[in-house]
């Protein structure tokens, strides 16, 4: 996949394309109109249990840190990267893979999914920020 803007997830399913055929993901940038549906890849597939979710760590690719600071006033610090965003996006979207898990119906975003592929604790392994190589950070 590469680039997940608004409707991405709905064109994937739509093609014929099921979550666990999801190789790969790679974003060429971060403007919203390029991965507006980004973490909807991991969100939606960690409600879905065994096969029809993730079964296997898929890698992800995008940019690095911006090297400038934000000038939204709510968002204030350095620009993040794509694993950085990754961890915010989990973080934010945190309640619904909970509820899940919790009930014993769906499995962690961050364990089993696109951004995360075995993405534990702060470890950034199998999302890679580091524009020009093609493998991911360990």
């Amino acid at each position: 996949m590469v680039d997940c803007g608004r409707g991405a997830v709905s064109q994937y399913l739509r093609a014929g394309l099921s979550m666990p055929s999801l190789t790969g993901i790679f974003l060429t940038h971060l403007h919203s109109d390029h991965i507006a549906d980004y973490f909807a890849f991991p969100l939606l597939s960690a409600g879905a249990a065994g096969a029809a979710g993730f079964t296997t760590p898929v890698n992800v690719y995008g940019p690095g840190p911006a090297g400038i600071d934000s000038t939204v006033a709510v968002a204030p610090g350095p620009i993040p990267g794509t694993a950085e965003m990754t961890e915010l996006a989990a973080r934010a979207y945190a309640a619904s893979p909970t509820f899940f898990m919790k009930e014993h119906t769906g499995a962690d975003p961050i364990e089993a999914t696109p951004t995360g592929s075995s993405h534990r604790q702060a470890s950034r392994e199998g999302v890679s920020d580091t524009p020009g190589r093609g493998d991911p950070v360990t």
